[in-house]
């Protein structure tokens, strides 16, 4: 039973259940907003009530999208890499200017190239869409990360 709802624990292949990734939740909130003080600052910064935020660390309820992204905001990537650690990923900031721009470009260009070669003769058949979206979402991360590489303009 989870936040007054009975669910049945989905597996996978990679190993992640609902409750799992509870317990990530809760694991990670209770250790970013350890005390009343910081609840409040959080509550404030974020627009969830206190109430709430003690709801999602005793785990009585999980955070919406919304609100789990605002949480991500205000607590930072170790709290994010501690959500998602069952997955294997790991989220560290971009910093402008901390990326090589001329290095980030060239793969950006392979990435497409090997699209648009597939793409050439207008058909895209089921196992080229397959070895091909992995170019894709390296494009798309590439693309975000030269634009988060750029330093402001004064």
């Amino acid at each position: 039973m989870y936040g007054g709802a009975e669910y049945t624990t989905m597996s996978n292949d990679l190993g992640i259940t609902h409750d799992l990734a509870i317990k990530r939740l809760k694991g990670a909130i209770r250790l970013a907003i350890p005390d009343a003080a910081r609840r409040r600052h959080v509550s404030e910064v974020t627009g969830i009530p206190i109430r709430t935020l003690e709801s999602y660390g005793n785990g009585e309820a999980a955070p919406t999208l919304v609100n789990f992204l605002l949480l991500s905001r205000v607590l930072g990537a170790a709290f994010v890499t501690d959500v998602m650690s069952p997955t294997g990923l790991q989220v560290s900031l971009l910093e402008p200017g901390s990326i090589d721009p001329h290095e980030l470009l060239t793969a950006t260009l392979h990435n497409a190239a090997a699209l648009s070669a597939a793409l050439d003769d207008g058909r895209l058949d089921h196992r080229e869409r397959l070895a091909l979206a992995p170019a894709a979402r390296e494009l798309g991360c590439d693309l975000i990360a030269f634009s988060h590489s750029m330093k402001p303009e004064p």
